[in-house]
């Protein structure tokens, strides 16, 4: 069984933060599915382990990653190492009495269900299902939860988490020399204790009242423009960063361009994932105003270069730091992201070096190359009925 664990000494930290893993990449599609299902049941073990610690712990669940985040104050730094060394490494559930009927209800054959979110809700997965090819576990709406896994789904996913790399990172401002240990044993060792099965509670805690829901008038439209992006590893991500600053955000070339009052909200970003990445662009506007948007949004593209100016690219590279560095403070934030590196088999830079590193031309040149590259994918998302009371305004 393939391990990686790493320690991160994050100076000044006022939490330290352990992650627990499953590298996603070496999962089979249709287990990932049952793996994101069984992370809060995981969540809750190491919460159950950690009784006394004051630790918060959370499912993790990203495109690169399934398992847990635990966080914790400094001073209980060692005691939550211990607690750890006997959780089962996530999959195990054998090592949890799981049985049909007993702590898990099976309600018959488990399969994917189908988004919980409308469109509307979580446009940029629509924007990734059309970047990445069917069934790629990129395409897909992070964060949808699918059902809860019976026992027979649970022991497929036991066969198959055995053989998938374990990611260990522990982040904060004490960190062991060498890595994340107890007693000189990894905390990755996993498998070695025996807790009990989860209770019915733990497994299913009372549901949460619904929010009370208001009915609202018809909303605005999006327009939504998604490109393939680059690896995490990948050195160009900083050039995308720094396009994206320069073209998004109140001030940014693409507010400028449309004009005042035409857009109610717009947004640029860039993901860097294990395998691959994305790019979008999302403009919130009235939907007769829409086509001009897509118009509007084109024809900076292709005066990119132009716009990334020297001014643009030194200005954009400051409030990348500043980001960069007060991310580099919270230790959550910087244990998942050296795990997202290790499941990318690689190694996280200092994010501040690779902003600096670059050159004004090469920023030029790599982000006209990959924001005019092939692949795009364009929605419109409007409000049942807007393209019928407006016609002629260029909707697909």
């Amino acid at each position: 069984m393939d391990e990686r664990v790493r320690a991160v000494q994050v100076p000044g930290a006022a939490v330290g933060a352990i992650v627990i893993a499953l590298r996603a990449a070496d999962l089979p599609a249709g287990v990932i599915p049952v793996a994101v299902g069984a992370a809060p049941l995981w969540a809750r073990l190491a919460a159950r382990l950690l009784r006394g610690t004051g630790s918060v712990c959370s499912a993790l669940v990203t495109p690169d990653l399934i398992g847990v985040k635990v966080q914790f104050l400094p001073g209980r730094a060692q005691q939550v190492r211990d607690a750890l060394a006997v959780m089962p490494r996530p999959g195990c559930h054998g090592h949890w009495a799981v049985s049909v009927g007993e702590v898990v209800p099976v309600t018959g054959e488990w399969t994917r269900p189908a988004p919980t979110r409308s469109a509307r809700q979580d446009p940029v997965a629509l924007v990734r299902a059309r970047i990445f090819p069917a069934g790629h576990r990129y395409a897909g709406s992070e964060g949808t939860s699918p059902n809860r896994p019976g026992s027979r789904e649970l022991r497929i996913l036991d066969g198959a988490a055995a053989h998938t790399r374990l990611l260990v990172v522990e982040a904060g401002p004490q960190v062991p020399g060498k890595a994340v240990t107890r007693n000189g044993s990894s905390v990755a060792a996993g498998c070695r204790g025996e807790p009990g099965p989860l209770t019915r509670q733990e497994l299913e805690p009372e549901p949460e009242p619904e929010p009370e829901r208001v009915p609202v008038v018809p909303g605005p439209g999006w327009y939504l423009l998604g490109l393939p992006g680059v690896a995490l590893a990948d050195r160009r991500k900083t050039a995308l960063h720094l396009a994206c600053d320069v073209l998004g955000g109140p001030g940014g070339v693409l507010a400028r361009r449309l004009g005042a009052g035409t857009t109610y909200s717009l947004s640029v970003f860039s993901r860097e994932l294990a395998d691959a990445g994305y790019l979008t662009v999302m403009v919130c506007a009235a939907p007769e105003r829409l086509a001009g948007v897509r118009a509007g949004v084109r024809a900076v593209l292709r005066d990119l270069e132009r716009e990334l100016t020297d001014e643009a690219i030194d200005r954009s590279r400051s409030a990348l730091l500043v980001r960069h560095l007060d991310g580099d403070r919270h230790a959550d934030d910087v244990a998942v992201r050296t795990a997202t590196y290790l499941a990318a088999d690689a190694e996280p830079g200092a994010a501040g070096d690779e902003v600096c590193a670059m050159g004004r031309d090469e920023v030029r040149r790599f982000a006209g190359e990959l924001l005019r590259g092939t692949g795009a994918a364009e929605l419109y998302l409007v409000p049942e009925g807007a393209a019928d009371s407006a016609p002629g305004q260029g909707f697909p």
